[in-house]
């Protein structure tokens, strides 16, 4: 059973890296290859698929060190079902906390960096919650 549940965790573990990676361009702030939204969304990504796929790889290989248990097909099939819903939801959620600590760090650090060279603060647009999104969210009037 262990391992079934494993498999579902890397199965959100490997979308939330996927969804990372393939992701469209767009225009950034002005004089940065990346702005603190794009930081913010890779380490929300990066952090969610890492954290997952480790976690169901330990669970998978825990059979090998002598860690089991035995029950029957469909007890385990509806143990990575509910998983599966379960660490999806967890996550978003996770995905969102981390979006908006790394991008109120991110956000800092591009202040700093343009103060230190004698240039006025970054110009703040417009953010809020966007559809399902709960955490910071920039978007252009």
């Amino acid at each position: 059973m262990l391992s079934a549940i494993g498999l579902a965790l890397d199965l959100v573990g490997a979308v939330a890296l996927t969804l990372g990676l393939y992701r469209h361009s767009r225009y950034t702030t002005v004089g940065l290859r990346r702005g603190p939204d794009d930081v913010a969304q890779d380490a929300g990504y990066g952090t969610v698929g890492a954290v997952f796929l480790a976690l169901g790889f330990v669970l998978q290989g825990a059979q090998y060190v002598g860690v089991s248990i035995e029950m029957c097909p469909g007890w385990a099939a509806a143990a990575a079902g509910a998983t599966l819903l379960v660490a999806t939801v967890v996550g978003y959620l996770a995905y969102g906390l981390v979006y908006i600590v790394a991008y109120r760090r991110e956000r800092r650090w591009v202040d700093n960096e343009l103060t230190e060279i004698s240039l006025p603060p970054s110009r703040r647009v417009p953010a809020g919650r966007l559809g399902w999104r709960f955490w910071h969210h920039e978007y252009d009037v």
